[in-house]
């Protein structure tokens, strides 16, 4: 793991107390991690016109998007296990974005409409996730990070919604396709039909992902 010695100067002793708590030990104290939920979506910006026609614009600026990151670090302690980690991130539905339909960007989130209609019908996300754009923009920000982090931060893997842990490519929306009732029963549905949605489609991504952070190529 890179050190990050200028922002975090105790991060081995931090990592050796993570280690033995996974090995059920204690050193000297149990791990703490101090951090406010969803702390980097609590407030958006205007829209600069002169730099962005769109918010879409400015979600896909990747140097805007570090820029805010390492701006939001500078100067700043992290306690205990706290570390410093930016995560690439179009949004809380972008893995759904990966094998159909567009995302619908506001200030801090986005949103996914949903494309699958019947669940007996799964045609509509026969695509190639690598080819989508979100993929693509999230791969290229991630080899961003990873070129200007240094001993400065960390860069972890796009997060997985709730959907694609699932692994079902479903949009998170109430009272529509993609809740929670409608996951299960997607769900419920490829165990019958094992060959309704190929499942390795499904985990390609994330391995992708992990690829470009291991400096591997794991596409399968």
């Amino acid at each position: 793991m890179t050190p990050i010695q200028q922002t975090k100067p105790d991060f081995a002793r931090c990592l050796e107390r993570i280690e033995a708590w996974f090995h059920q030990a204690v050193l000297d104290r149990p791990p703490i991690r101090f951090y406010k939920h969803n702390a980097q979506f609590d407030a958006g910006e205007p829209l600069d016109r002169a730099r962005w026609d769109s918010l879409e614009q400015r979600w896909f600026d990747t140097d805007y998007q570090l820029d805010s990151f390492e701006q939001s670090i500078a100067g700043k302690a992290f306690h205990a296990e706290t570390f410093p980690v930016f995560s690439p991130n179009l949004g809380p539905s972008v893995y759904s974005a990966f094998y159909a339909g567009r995302l619908e960007f506001a200030e801090i989130t986005s949103w996914y409409e949903p494309v699958l209609k019947d669940l007996d019908d799964w045609s509509v996300l026969q695509r190639d996730p690598f080819e989508s754009l979100y993929f693509k923009k999230l791969e290229q920000m991630t080899h961003a990070a990873l070129a200007r982090c240094h001993d400065r931060y960390w860069v972890r893997r796009v997060h997985e919604p709730d959907a694609a842990r699932r692994r079902v490519p479903l949009p998170r929306r109430r009272g529509r396709p993609g809740t929670r009732h409608h996951r299960t029963r997607a769900a419920m549905v490829m165990r019958r039909k094992p060959g309704s949605m190929p499942q390795d489609l499904l985990h390609r991504p994330n391995q992708a992902f992990d690829g470009v952070l291991t400096g591997f190529d794991m596409r399968g």
